[in-house]
């Protein structure tokens, strides 16, 4: 039961007690408090009293109801995916072609499509992105570079990986979007990557 149904259950059977008590003819007027204030007198405070706890405590569980709400949407974000590759030796990548990272590991709010690649903002906000490349350990030649584009602008050149030993490259970056705004990975340079967890594109709104 809930503890404000419980304390007001508690109190209404008290002053029920009090009413039957001060009700017989023999004791009413005779009956006193100890000090000295008729029992009546005790019940009507007692109702009010009880009246504005029952007022205090519905409001404390408006506010926890509230808190609760406001807690619950600030720790479960209403936007957010990750997406990698399924294979692992991902091939014949050609400039400016868009990765499509098929292999889908979140997608809270659907904003992200397999199929296009593209992230579709489903509401208005501030997203933060993740983009992680790995360059294949057979290339040891050319170089991998990919882009972040929001829509058809190019924003921020994701990695560059060129030395022999700088195979994996990340960057972040934050977008404000509106609704139906689209942000995608799109290769700069190089034809081969290594995928699966390697290569990955995530976001989250903030």
């Amino acid at each position: 039961m809930n503890p404000v149904a419980i304390t007001v259950a508690t109190l209404t059977l008290t002053l029920t007690l009090i009413s039957h008590v001060t009700c017989f003819p023999y004791l009413h007027g005779g009956l006193r408090a100890e000090d000295g204030i008729p029992l009546d007198t005790v019940a009507s405070d007692l109702s009010d009293r009880l009246t504005k706890m029952t007022a205090q405590l519905q409001a404390q569980d408006v506010l926890i109801t509230d808190l609760k709400t406001r807690l619950a949407s600030v720790l479960t974000p209403a936007v957010v995916f990750t997406a990698t590759f399924s294979r692992v030796d991902i091939r014949g990548l050609d400039d400016q072609q868009v990765l499509k990272f098929d292999k889908v590991l979140t997608n809270v709010g659907q904003g992200y499509s397999p199929d296009t690649g593209l992230f579709t903002a489903p509401e208005h906000g501030t997203y933060i992105f993740n983009v992680h490349v790995a360059r294949h350990p057979s290339d040891t030649h050319s170089c991998v570079e990919v882009d972040l584009y929001r829509g058809l602008q190019h924003h921020v050149t994701t990695a560059s990986s060129c030395a022999i030993n700088d195979t994996r490259a990340s960057k972040m970056a934050a977008f404000q979007l509106e609704k139906g705004d689209t942000v995608h990975v799109q290769m700069r340079s190089g034809d081969l990557l290594l995928g699966n967890l390697h290569t990955s594109m995530s976001a989250i709104k903030v």
